[in-house]
Parts: structure tokens; sequence; C-alpha cells
């Protein structure tokens, strides 16, 4: 049982540094451009922040959130307040994981410091 359990720890803390890492340079390409593809000049989509992926997205986009834009005016109706933008991404998009949260939070944060 102890192998088991310490095989399983092995994995899921593979498996979160693999997520912090793509997250790290998608929440860098995020924070450092605008809320349109400059190639395309469209609006990114909300996949596009680090933090939110395939389950995510879908949820947002049920929600209306279809943009980054959209999430980005939600952190600010919060007032920019990070524990308030990790309890609506909880309660009402349903996002379980805290490090989720806390990644899309902290790219949200760090975008407003850079552009507002």
């Amino acid at each position: 049982l102890e192998c088991t359990r310490t095989q399983t720890d092995h994995t899921h803390a593979k498996m979160a540094a693999a997520t912090e890492a793509w997250d790290s340079q998608k929440q860098q390409t995020f924070v450092e451009g605008g809320l349109k593809d400059p190639n395309s000049q469209e609006f990114l989509p909300c996949s596009a922040l680090g933090g939110v992926g395939e389950v995510t997205a879908k949820k947002l986009k049920e929600l209306g959130f279809d943009y980054a834009y959209n999430i980005i005016g939600q952190f600010m109706v919060n007032n920019l307040d990070e524990e308030a933008t990790d309890h609506w991404l909880k309660t009402e998009v349903g996002v379980k994981r805290e490090d989720l949260r806390k990644t899309i939070v902290g790219t949200m944060q760090k975008w407003c410091d850079r552009h507002l």
C-alpha cells in the first residue's frame, strides 16, 4: 500500500511540474502581449490565460466568457481582488483545483500590473 501511495504521489508531482512549466510559458506569453492575436488581430480566447485548459475553457464559455478580455473584465469587476476572483472561479465557474485558480488569478494580476 505504501509503495502504491508513493508512486501515486510521484506521478502527481510530475504532472504538477509539467503543468506548472507549461503554464509559466503560457502566462509569460499572455502577460507580455495584448488581448488580441498579433497576427490575426482577433481577440484571444479564454484558453489563452495560464491555468485555463480545455475543461475550464468550456465552463467559462458556457457562462459567456469566451475571450480573455471577458475574464480580465470580471477581475476588474472584482476590483482586482484576487480572493474575490478566486471565490468566483471556485463557486461560479466550478474550478475546484486551487493551483489552477491561483494560476488564473496570477496571470490576470500580472497582465493588469503590466498593462493598466
